[in-house]
C-alpha cells in the first residue's frame, strides 16, 4: 500500500467563521484518504475570551494532529559549545530558524487557510517549503484592500480560490506570476429544504454576518428605511457576532430613524436553525464578484431559505450573472425585487426552490474536493 500524504494546515484559529468553515469542510473531505494531516494553530486556544475555540473539539474528534505556534521555537539561539566550535571553524552554525525548518520538513503539501497567514511566517520559510505550499484566498481585494501588502509581488505564490479566470487577474494583478487553482466554496449536503410560509403579520428579512469593516451594512439599512417609509410592515433581523463597531452601526439606525426596528440576535452556533426559530421570510445578503459571500448562503439555501444579494464588487458586471442568485447594485431595483418577494408567497418558495437546487448541483464539495486531493497527490512541478 502506498504510503501516507502527510499534510498540513495551517490555521489562524479555531473560532466559528467563514475561513475557519472552508478548513473544517475540506478535512473533513480528505480524512478517510490515504493522508495523513495535521493542523498548525498560529493563534493559542482561548486567545479571544469572548469567542468560544468551535472547531477545536471536532478536530480532536477526528483524531487530527494539533499544533500550536506559540509552541514552536523560531529564533534559534545556539548554545555556547556551539558558537565555540562556529568559532573554531569546525562546525557551522545552524540557521536561526532551523527549528521551524525542521518542523515544516516532514510534510508534503501546506495549505495556509486564508491569505492573511502566510505573512505571519513566511520570513522563516525556505523557498523549498514554499514550492509545496498552497494559500487559500478568502478575503477580496474589494473587501480588504491591502490584503497582499505584505506579498513579494514578484514570486511565485501557488494559490487556491473560488474566483474564476477573470476574477482572479484582477484579484492578484499586482502579482507578477503565481500559480491559480480554482476551488468554489462548497460544503457537505446533509439536510433537505424545510423552508415554508410563515405567514408572519410582519414580514422578516433576515442577516447572517459578522459586524465589520469588512462587511458593509449601511446599504441595507437604506433599503429598510426606504421601505418603511414607504409603509411596509417588516423588520431586520441580524444575527452575527456584534463585538466590532457597534456605535458606528447604532448611529447609523438612529440618524436613519430605523432603530425600533432592527433586532440583534448575535453570534449563532446554528444558523438555519435560527432562521426556522425566528421565522425568516427572506434573507438580505453581500455579493462578491457575482456570487454569494460566504457560507452562511449556502447552508441557507441548504434549507430553502430565499436570498436577494447587493453587489459589494465595485464596477463589477452584474448583468450575465445566474438567476439563481438575484444581485443588484441599484437601491431602487434591490427595495422593489424585495417587496415583491415578501408580498408574493408563490414567487418567494420558488426563488428558494432554485437557490435550494442550485446549491445542491454546484456547491456539493463531494463535486470539488478532487482538486485537493490532485494537489496533494500528483508531483510538484518546477
Amino acid at each position: 500500500m502506498q504510503d501516507k500524504k502527510k499534510i498540513l494546515f495551517i490555521v489562524a484559529e479555531f473560532w466559528q467563521a467563514g475561513g475557519e468553515r472552508q478548513t473544517f469542510e475540506i478535512i473533513n473531505n480528505l480524512i478517510n484518504e490515504n493522508i495523513d494531516i495535521e493542523i498548525l494553530s498560529l493563534r493559542a486556544l482561548n486567545s479571544d475570551k469572548s469567542k468560544d475555540d468551535y472547531y477545536y473539539q471536532k478536530y480532536i474528534d477526528l483524531k487530527i494532529k494539533i499544533h500550536f505556534l506559540d509552541n514552536i521555537p523560531i529564533n534559534y539561539k545556539p548554545k555556547i559549545k556551539e558558537r565555540v566550535l562556529n568559532k573554531l571553524s569546525i562546525k557551522k552554525l545552524p540557521s536561526p530558524n532551523h527549528l521551524l525548518i525542521d518542523f515544516f520538513s516532514p510534510y508534503e503539501r501546506v495549505f495556509f487557510m486564508g491569505e492573511y497567514t502566510l505573512p505571519v511566517i513566511e520570513r522563516f520559510l525556505t523557498n523549498s517549503i514554499l514550492e509545496k505550499t498552497y494559500v487559500f484566498i478568502q478575503f477580496s481585494v474589494f473587501q480588504v484592500p491591502d490584503n497582499y501588502l505584505k506579498y513579494d509581488k514578484n514570486k511565485c505564490y501557488q494559490f487556491i480560490s473560488g474566483f474564476n479566470e477573470t476574477e482572479i487577474l484582477t484579484e492578484l494583478s499586482e502579482f507578477t506570476r503565481y500559480k491559480h487553482f480554482f476551488f468554489p466554496l462548497s460544503i457537505t449536503l446533509e439536510k433537505k429544504a424545510v423552508y415554508s410560509n410563515w405567514n408572519n403579520g410582519i414580514k422578516r428579512i433576515g442577516l447572517f454576518t459578522r459586524i465589520t469593516v469588512n462587511k458593509p451594512l449601511d446599504v441595507f439599512f437604506y433599503a429598510l428605511h426606504v421601505m418603511l417609509c414607504e409603509g411596509e410592515k417588516i423588520e431586520l433581523h441580524i444575527f452575527g457576532d456584534c463585538s466590532e463597531n457597534m456605535q458606528i452601526i447604532e448611529n447609523c439606525l438612529a440618524y436613519l430613524n430605523i432603530k425600533n426596528y432592527v433586532f440583534f440576535h448575535g453570534h449563532q452556533l446554528n444558523m438555519t436553525q435560527a432562521a426556522i426559530d425566528y421565522k425568516i421570510d427572506l434573507v438580505w445578503f453581500h455579493s462578491y464578484y457575482g456570487a454569494p459571500g460566504g457560507y452562511a448562503s449556502f447552508d441557507l439555501s441548504n434549507i430553502g431559505v430565499p436570498q436577494l444579494f447587493w453587489n459589494f464588487t465595485p464596477e463589477f458586471d452584474i448583468s450575465s450573472q445566474s438567476n439563481s442568485w438575484p444581485i443588484f447594485n441599484n437601491l431602487k431595483e434591490f427595495i422593489l425585487e424585495t417587496k415583491k418577494k415578501l408580498m408574493n408567497d408563490k414567487e418567494r418558495i420558488e426563488l428558494s426552490n432554485i437557490q435550494n437546487n442550485s446549491v445542491r448541483k454546484d456547491r456539493n464539495i463531494e463535486n470539488h474536493i478532487g482538486t485537493i486531493k490532485k494537489i496533494v497527490f500528483d508531483p510538484i512541478s518546477h
